[in-house]
């Protein structure tokens, strides 16, 4: 098949054989694809180390195969890399990659992921915090992968007040008089759901006039995303573990 040419962000690398990088790629193209990058970690390869590192923006061309299968990416160029100042923000982008990568079906077209995924790497490398980015990302492809958020109105009754659950099996808040429609519901408090309502209606562009949300509030509120991912989720294990520590000291 004839290449096609694509931009892509690169969400995970592994070694392959001696000289060659597998490649998980969010393409703006063909979706999410994972291909395989030949010779470039021999010693005199023209292939800039940038070009295939995870958390890069490249211009690849990809050769699709019929039957399935690795495909084949030849010559990639750097478009932008995401430098982070700290581990920190290291941390927290190599998570946003690992998120996408985890639930973003495979050939799954979502250019409004990719452009998301680039504002969070914009706003990272500046003086937003790390952890409102992180949350701000996550909610916003909780939302355009269709999982479904409701977070104005009870799901089910379709009332605005008393607003005190929210259901990650359903995918959003809960009144009290509508609770026993999921007892495994769990109990959301108002400045919780305050905070969530603010970030789902704020651009990336605005996120650097935040000036602090508590750590126990975003904290809350990336377990109450997480309730909605997990039942989505195909993984074997606990995959948010690593998320554990970045709350810590946020500002």
């Amino acid at each position: 098949m004839a290449p096609v040419g694509t931009e892509a962000i690169i969400l995970r690398k592994i070694d392959f054989r001696e000289t060659s990088v597998i490649l998980d790629l969010l393409s703006m193209k063909l979706g999410k694809i994972r291909g395989v990058l030949k010779g470039v970690r021999k010693p005199k390869s023209r292939v800039a180390p940038l070009a295939f590192h995870p958390g890069s923006y490249i211009f690849v061309f990809v050769y699709p195969r019929s039957r399935g299968g690795l495909m084949l990416l030849h010559a990639p160029q750097l478009v932008q890399a995401f430098p982070m100042a700290g581990a920190k923000r290291s941390a927290i982008w190599q998570l946003m990659l690992r998120l996408v990568n985890l639930f973003l079906p495979e050939q799954e077209k979502c250019q409004e992921v990719v452009r998301a995924l680039l504002e969070s790497g914009q706003m990272m490398m500046g003086k937003v915090s790390p952890e409102v980015v992180y949350v701000w990302f996550k909610m916003k492809m909780v939302r355009l992968l269709g999982y479904g958020l409701e977070l104005n109105r009870c799901l089910l009754c379709r009332r605005q007040g008393k607003l005190g659950f929210i259901s990650g099996r359903l995918g959003g808040v809960l009144c009290d008089r509508c609770l026993p429609r999921d007892r495994r519901a769990v109990r959301i408090s108002r400045a919780v759901l305050g905070v969530m309502r603010y970030l789902e209606r704020t651009p990336a562009e605005r996120l650097e006039v935040i000036k602090k949300i508590p750590a126990e509030i975003l904290e809350k509120t990336n377990f109450f995303l997480n309730l909605v991912l997990q039942y989505h989720a195909e993984a074997g294990y606990i995959w948010w573990q690593d998320e554990r520590n970045i709350f810590a000291g946020s500002n």
